[in-house]
Order: C-alpha cells, then sequence, then structure tokens
C-alpha cells in the first residue's frame, strides 16, 4: 500500500508540476488510449448479428426464396436491410443450412452449368450430361437476364431436335419475363435479352428466340397497339420524336409535362405514273430513193408466106425495127415517233398528317414567375418584399404563358392544309403540386448507414487521435510561458550544502577561476538548467542527484 501511495503520489506531483498544454496533451493520450483499449475489448468479442453470404446484396427472387426457406425452418430471429439478410451470430449456420435445405442459395454467373459439369457421374451417360449443362445454362441465363433493370423475374427454355440425315439441328428458345410493376418491357429491352439468349447457344438464329412478356397486355387491351404492327411502330417514334423536340424547346417553363397523339394516314404506300404525248412528233430517221428503167424491143414480124420468109439475109433499117420505152421510179421512207412525257412518283407511307399536344405545368410555376418579374421590376427590393399573387395577376401569366407556349409548340407539330388553324391541337393546362411521397432510400444510402453503424467505434478513436495531434502541433507552436514566480526556488527542492573535504577540489578552482557557479533552478527549463550545471560543476550536479535519490529511498 505504501508503494502504491509514493508512485500515486509522484504521478500527482509530476502532473502538477507539468505546463497547462502538457496536462492537457497527457489528458487527452490517457483518454485515448482508455478507449483503445475498451474498443478493442468490445471488437475482440463476436457481435450479436451479421451478414449472410457477406453482406451480398440479393435480388427479389432471391429474397423471396430466403423468406420461404426460413418460414419452413420456423425461423424468425432474421432481419432484411436493403437487399441483405441479416441474422443473429450464433446461429448462422441454422440459417444457411435453411437456404440450403430450401434450395435458396443465391447462385453465382455460371454456378449451375460448373455445378452440372464437375459434379457428374462419371458413369452417366453423354445424353444426360448434355441434358444437365443445358438446364445449368438455363438457369444461369435466367440469373443474367434478372440482372435487368427492368427485369423482376426470367426463366429460359431451351429445346433441340435434329429432323432426318441434318447435322445441324433445330433450336429454339423460350424466354418468359415478369417486369416491375404493370409497365411491359421495351423494345430495345427485349431485343438486347433476345440476343443474349441467341449468343449463348451456338448457331441460333435470331428467328429461333422467342421473348413473352407478361405486362405486354397489362397497359391496354387494344389488339391494335402490336409492336409488330408497322403503323403502332410509326406512331410511337413520331410521338416520342415530337415528345423530346417539344420538352427542349419547353425546357426554361419548369419542366412541364408532354403527351403527344399523332394521327396518321393509314396509306402504307403511293405511287403514281404520268404519261404525255407531244403534239408535234420527232422525225427519227428519213429516207429517198429513185430509178429510171428505158427498154427497147424490136418491131412486130412481116408477113407469113414462103414470099416473104424465102430469101433470108435482107437488108433491114434499125429504126425500124426499134421500139423504146422509159420508166422513171422514185420512194420517200420516213420514220417518225410521238414525243412522250413519262413521271412516276412514289410517297413514304404512314405519314402524319395531325397531332395534339397536351402541356402540363406546375401550379407554382406561375409564383416563381411572379416573383422573378417582380423582383426584376424591382431591383431595390428584396425576395421578402415580394406582394402575394393575386387572382387577376395569376389568370394574366396563365394567358400569356399559354400563348408562349401555343407559339412555340405549333411550328414543331406537322403542317396541316393550307387555311388550317394548329392552335387547337395544342391544349395547355396547370395542375396543383401535391406533397409526392417519401422515395426510397437508395441502396447506397442504406450501404452506408450500414457500414457508419459497424465501424463508429474506429471512426471515433481516430478522431480522438487527430484532435490530441492538433491539440499537440498547437501546444508545440505557442510561445513559452514565463517562469513561474512559486517555483522560482527550484521546484521547492532544497539543495544540499557540500561537504568540506568534497569541496577541496572545488575551492581551488574556484580561487583559480572566481567564484563557485550556484544552482539557481528557475522553472522555466529544468532540463537545460542541469545540463548548464553538468558543464559548469559536474560534482556539484552529482552530489545534488545522489540527494534527490536518497530521499526517495
Amino acid at each position: 500500500m505504501n508503494t502504491f501511495g509514493t508512485f500515486w503520489n509522484q504521478i500527482r506531483e509530476n502532473f502538477s508540476a507539468m505546463p497547462i498544454q502538457s496536462r492537457m496533451i497527457a489528458g487527452m493520450l490517457i483518454a485515448v488510449i482508455v478507449i483503445g483499449v475498451g474498443l478493442l475489448l468490445q471488437s475482440g468479442g463476436s457481435e450479436s448479428t451479421q451478414y449472410l453470404f457477406g453482406g451480398r446484396l440479393l435480388n427479389d427472387e432471391d429474397i423471396r426464396k430466403a423468406e420461404i426457406a426460413f418460414g419452413n425452418a420456423e425461423l424468425r430471429d432474421y432481419e432484411f436491410v436493403g437487399s441483405r439478410i441479416r441474422v443473429p451470430s450464433e446461429t448462422r449456420d441454422v440459417y444457411l443450412r435453411a437456404l440450403s435445405d430450401g434450395n435458396a442459395i443465391p447462385l453465382e454467373e455460371a454456378a449451375a452449368t460448373q455445378d452440372a459439369l464437375y459434379n457428374s457421374s462419371p458413369f452417366a451417360s453423354n445424353n444426360l450430361l448434355e441434358k444437365r449443362i443445358m438446364k445449368g445454362k438455363e438457369i444461369d441465363l435466367s440469373g443474367r437476364i434478372m440482372q435487368f433493370p427492368e427485369v423482376r423475374k426470367a426463366s429460359v427454355f431451351y429445346d433441340s431436335q435434329r429432323q432426318g440425315f441434318a447435322t445441324k439441328p433445330k433450336q429454339s428458345a423460350s424466354i418468359v419475363i415478369v417486369p416491375h410493376g404493370n409497365e411491359p418491357l421495351s423494345p430495345y429491352t427485349k431485343k438486347e435479352i433476345a440476343d443474349l439468349v441467341r449468343a449463348a447457344f451456338a448457331g441460333m438464329e435470331a428467328s429461333d428466340v422467342t421473348v413473352t412478356d407478361t405486362n405486354a397486355r397489362a397497359a391496354t387491351e387494344d389488339p391494335w397497339i402490336d409492336e409488330n404492327n408497322p403503323h403502332y411502330r410509326t406512331k410511337r417514334h413520331y410521338e416520342r420524336a415530337w415528345e423530346t423536340k417539344i420538352r427542349h424547346a419547353l425546357a426554361g417553363y419548369g419542366s412541364p409535362r408532354v403527351v403527344v397523339d399523332v394521327e396518321l394516314d393509314p396509306t402504307m404506300d403511293s405511287e403514281s405514273t404520268e404519261l404525255k404525248y407531244d403534239s408535234n412528233p420527232a422525225t427519227l430517221r428519213e429516207q429517198s430513193s429513185s430509178r429510171l428503167v428505158e427498154s427497147t424491143r424490136p418491131q412486130t414480124g412481116g408477113t407469113p408466106g414462103v414470099a416473104s420468109n424465102a430469101y433470108g439475109n435482107q437488108a433491114a433499117r434499125v429504126e425500124e425495127l426499134a421500139n423504146r420505152s422509159k420508166e422513171t421510179e422514185s420512194s420517200e421512207q420516213t420514220e417518225k415517233v410521238v414525243g412522250t412525257t413519262h413521271t412516276q412518283t412514289k410517297l413514304a407511307g404512314l405519314r402524319p398528317i395531325r397531332a395534339s399536344v397536351v402541356i402540363s405545368l406546375r401550379g407554382s410555376y406561375y409564383d416563381e414567375l411572379w416573383k422573378s418579374s417582380w423582383l426584376t421590376e424591382n431591383p431595390d427590393k428584396g425576395p421578402e418584399d415580394v406582394p402575394p399573387l393575386s387572382p387577376a395577376d395569376r389568370e394574366r401569366l396563365r394567358s400569356s404563358t399559354k400563348e408562349e407556349i401555343t407559339s412555340a409548340v405549333t411550328t414543331i407539330i406537322p403542317r396541316l392544309r393550307a387555311g388550317d388553324d394548329r392552335s387547337p391541337l395544342v391544349t395547355v393546362i396547370d395542375y396543383p403540386d401535391l406533397p409526392s411521397p417519401d422515395n426510397l432510400t437508395p441502396e447506397t444510402t442504406s450501404r452506408a448507414t450500414a457500414w457508419l453503424a459497424s465501424s463508429w467505434q474506429s471512426i471515433a478513436l481516430v478522431v480522438l487521435a487527430l484532435v490530441a495531434l492538433l491539440v499537440a502541433r498547437s501546444a508545440l507552436k505557442a510561445p513559452p510561458t514565463a517562469p513561474v514566480a512559486d517555483f522560482a526556488d527550484g521546484f521547492g527542492l532544497e539543495i544540499p550544502q557540500l561537504p568540506v573535504d568534497e569541496l577541496a577540489l572545488q575551492e581551488e578552482q574556484a580561487n583559480s577561476v572566481g567564484a563557485a557557479p550556484t544552482l539557481e533552478v528557475t522553472g522555466s527549463n529544468l532540463r537545460d538548467e542541469l545540463n548548464s550545471i553538468v558543464e559548469s560543476n559536474p560534482d556539484a550536479a552529482a552530489n545534488v542527484l545522489r540527494s534527490w535519490l536518497s530521499d526517495v529511498a
């Protein structure tokens, strides 16, 4: 008990002798040490709860299976924190066993295929092994499709059939999708899912994949609305395009709501041909020919009988024998064609002929517009000086805003026949600002909150250590304080007198040098003072230390 009391008194005296800054630093360090030891002891023990699968985020299907498995095992001490499962640490193995028995353990990517490939029996036939691998691939593809943000549940079914002596089997894949909410899947998402499944099976064509959306008829029961209907696709294309243009044009009106309805010409395709003939034919080719024919023949013979023919070689005159004739032939050939004009016109089908637009503005937009315009007209006033909006001013702002929006939108929608007024096709309304329901906590926020709940002790310890370091830094930068008058006598310690025989040498040195140095403790820096004493008179310093040590013993 005496030893403890002496030790405590020494600590108290040393603490009392320390400056104010040193006391603060010592107190902060002691607090850091105590808190750190407590946190170490607490973290050394096991936590009461922990997350399954290392805090992995689960999808809706995994959570549903886990709830069923826990219900079948009659386990009730679990808690869903966002998309994670927190269970008591002592019964963690019981919950894992329940998930395993209920076949509810979340599978990793390609886990089912790997399980079918590596855990098969060596005596299984190739046909059975192939079917198991295809089944595992179906499960893995379903899991990957469920990673799409719009998909809540997905199932993939694959089948193949070899026909005749064909080397390539006929393949088909069917995908059933259950989206979130009541909205059907977008065509882009359906195409991405079909491409994913088609690429997973070698040799499969796009026509072999069928995607079935369970919400396809949830929005409307009109059979005319079909994604494969060209009229519907074209209508949706124009509506989305003009809706985007109108939103951009009205971006300064407080993000209004825009609904566009387009009416199309039902003509799928239009083609016209026009043929015109010219009144004056054009000459293509012209040919002419002329021929002169001249013939000569003898005249008619003499009288028949002996007298006229008995004597031959009788003289005759040529001119009497000639019977000449001339004939002239001429021909002309001309080829002409009638000029024609051939005009063929082909018009695109399903052209928009009419579009109506409904624009909804927030009711508070007019209050903001009134406040902004009033401050612009009164720049020397503040927001607190703005008068309330009267019904007359509200109606005036509503009318002017409607005219501006109508004028801007009518330049975007399609033109009608000449002389038709397009203003009635644009309707501007306003709706009251009702309080929206509280948004769900984002997954990132929930994860950050959970991390802070489990790590706040370490964060507090680090903050406390930083505060202690800042205090120490400020104490080191502080100027030295003046010596305290109460400790000018050397902290209350009595300096012993040296014996005569031990001071002989010192007296000789003092006589040779001068007066002996005296021990003067001011309390400003005891270490520097002791160093100066040891350098000037080491024997005196040794005697002082010997006296202090004897008093302590």
